[in-house]
C-alpha cells in the first residue's frame, strides 16, 4: 500500500472503488498493449481497479481492455481530425486529413482509455486516455455520428490528473 497511490484515490468515496487489479490482470493488459503500463498508473490500479460501474468515470481494467488505437483506426474520419497544440486554454489547433492519424499519430502513441463520459454533441463520447509511451493524458472526443475525431493533450500526467483532477465525472451507462 503506497502513500503515493493512496492519495490518488483520496477524492473518491471508498465504497465507489473496486478492489485492486491483480498482478495477473495487469500483466495480461500489458501483454495485450505490447508494453508496460506507466508506473503511477500501474501502481494506482494495483490498489483500486477503477470505480464500481455506475458510480463514476474511472474505468476498470479488464481482460478485454485494449488501446483506443484500434477503434480509432477502424473508422474513416471523414468529418476530419482535429489535434490541439496543447492543454486548455490553448486554442491553437491543426485540422488534419483522416489518414493522418493512422499514418503519423497512431504509431507514435499507445492510448489506453481510463475514463469515458458523454460529450455535449449527440452520439459523441470523450475518453481520457493515457499514452503508455510517455505517460501524457489526452482528451479524445470520438464522434461516430459526424465522423469527427478530436485529440487534446491535457496538462500533467496521471498523478496530477488524479490529485488535482477534474476527475471523474459520471459515467456512461
Amino acid at each position: 500500500h503506497n502513500i503515493m497511490s493512496s492519495s490518488l484515490w483520496a477524492k473518491i468515496p471508498q465504497e465507489e472503488l473496486n478492489p485492486g487489479a491483480s498482478e495477473e490482470l495487469l500483466k495480461s493488459v500489458e501483454a495485450r498493449i505490447g508494453m508496460s503500463l506507466p508506473d503511477a498508473f500501474r501502481s494506482a490500479y494495483a490498489e483500486h481497479n477503477g470505480q464500481v460501474e455506475g458510480t463514476g468515470g474511472l474505468l476498470p481494467l479488464t481482460e478485454s481492455s485494449c488501446l483506443l488505437n484500434g477503434m480509432i483506426n477502424g473508422e474513416e474520419w471523414t468529418g476530419g481530425v482535429t489535434m490541439f497544440a496543447g492543454p486548455p486554454p490553448v486554442e491553437e489547433k491543426m485540422e488534419l486529413p483522416d489518414q493522418f492519424f493512422k499514418e503519423s499519430v497512431e504509431p507514435e502513441m499507445k492510448l489506453l482509455p481510463f475514463s469515458v463520459r458523454r460529450a455535449p454533441v449527440e452520439g459523441a463520447v470523450i475518453f481520457k486516455a493515457i499514452d503508455c509511451i510517455n505517460g501524457t493524458i489526452l482528451d479524445i472526443t470520438v464522434d461516430t455520428v459526424n465522423k469527427r475525431l478530436t485529440l487534446r493533450p491535457m496538462a500533467g500526467d496521471f498523478t496530477s490528473f488524479m490529485v488535482q483532477g477534474d476527475a471523474p465525472e459520471c459515467c456512461i451507462q
